[in-house]
């Protein structure tokens, strides 16, 4: 087990770095867009009691970019060769800076000290940052390394004292084929140390995951578990679908195939009244790389009919507002825009057009 702490001395922020921003008010939303060449993205904000009223183009941020939650700021990973987070407060307000050094961020949280814990793609570690200080405290999660030295660490998830985190375990040597399977690992926070995640085997900080490249957000469930949508490699459905994870247990239960969904699980979330919804991408019959179509349905009380559905690579981030609604971001060349369900799930309504096609939104 390693543990390493270091000065974040790249970082951009002075000795006197900027303070914090002011906490983002219940009822806001964020947008991430950006361009169909991924060379840049921006940030747009509105209210959901007027959606109509969007303020665009707050800031520039990197062509490889997500947004995240981190308790009442927003975050802005830019995965990019510059590896940060941009801390966004208030009404957009711009707020510190934190280099990552070598990181590749794919996901981050804020922990019940005041600190964010960070999942690092291109290295084999956690980075824990003080907001305060912007110093980094590393955890190494090597000894989760397949071949090639990365776990490819992706999504967390935090209930009670445990950090769960996601392994991809995919082979780079190969063009990042998924060629085993995925792992959900445990970390107690508290006192930065593995967990025991099988109470019949001793020993295992990691659960062996019946499918490979588990690819969505670790979304959490009201009865405590855990749920994680697998992809394998896009192409061969017998490794791929929707999980259901109790940690206390260790119990895992495939909740649908690849095969079921009609395709691939490429994002996850639960809405305000706890029902599982899925973003599903199918690939073109004739050719692998080629999207046919994507789509959004409902998860109970099994699979339901896709509620939306659009032709090609498409559909980017979807999620739900505090009263329920569903919103999604459409991409591509025709009638881009940040889309919404009626209150009764009965129609689409016309979109929230942006200066570049939107991304994923997050809300407040």
């Amino acid at each position: 087990l390693v543990v390493l702490t270091l000065l974040n001395c790249s970082d951009p922020l002075p000795e006197e770095q900027s303070p914090l921003p002011e906490p983002i008010a219940p009822g806001s939303a964020f947008i991430l867009t950006t361009a169909l060449t991924y060379t840049t993205s921006s940030l747009a904000t509105f209210s959901i009691e007027k959606p109509s009223e969007i303020t665009d183009d707050l800031l520039l941020a990197s062509g490889d970019a997500v947004l995240v939650k981190l308790g009442h700021w927003l975050g802005i990973l830019n995965r990019g060769q510059d590896s940060n987070l941009h801390l966004i407060g208030s009404e957009g307000q711009v707020g510190p800076q934190y280099a990552l050094p070598g990181c590749g961020p794919h996901d981050a949280l804020l922990l019940r000290d005041g600190r964010v814990v960070i999942s690092c793609y291109e290295a084999p570690e956690l980075q824990i940052l003080s907001l305060e200080s912007g110093e980094i405290e590393l955890f190494s999660l090597e000894r989760f390394a397949d071949a090639d030295g990365l776990p490819e660490l992706d999504h967390l998830a935090l209930v009670g004292d445990v950090l769960y985190v996601t392994a991809q375990r995919l082979d780079r040597e190969n063009g990042f084929s998924a060629t085993q399977a995925g792992l959900l690992i445990g970390v107690h926070i508290p006192s930065l140390t593995l967990m025991d995640l099988s109470p019949e085997q001793p020993n295992q900080p990691a659960l062996e995951l019946p499918c490979r490249n588990p690819y969505t957000r670790l979304a959490t469930t009201s009865r405590g578990s855990l749920l994680v949508g697998c992809v394998a490699d896009f192409q061969t459905p017998t490794h791929a679908g929707l999980l259901e994870i109790f940690p206390d247990t260790a119990q895992v239960e495939v909740i649908t195939s690849a095969e079921t969904l009609g395709g691939y699980p490429s994002d996850l979330r639960v809405s305000p009244e706890g029902t599982p919804w899925v973003q599903i991408y199918t690939p073109s019959p004739h050719d692998p790389y080629t999207t046919e179509q994507m789509a959004i349905l409902s998860l109970e009380p099994t699979p339901q009919p896709p509620r939306i559905t659009h032709a090609g690579f498409t559909l980017a981030g979807f999620d739900f507002d505090s009263r329920g609604t569903l919103y999604y971001a459409l991409r591509g060349q025709e009638a881009p825009g940040l889309y919404r369900l009626s209150e009764d799930n009965s129609e689409v309504l016309p979109p929230l057009v942006l200066t570049l096609p939107p991304m994923n939104v997050a809300f407040f």
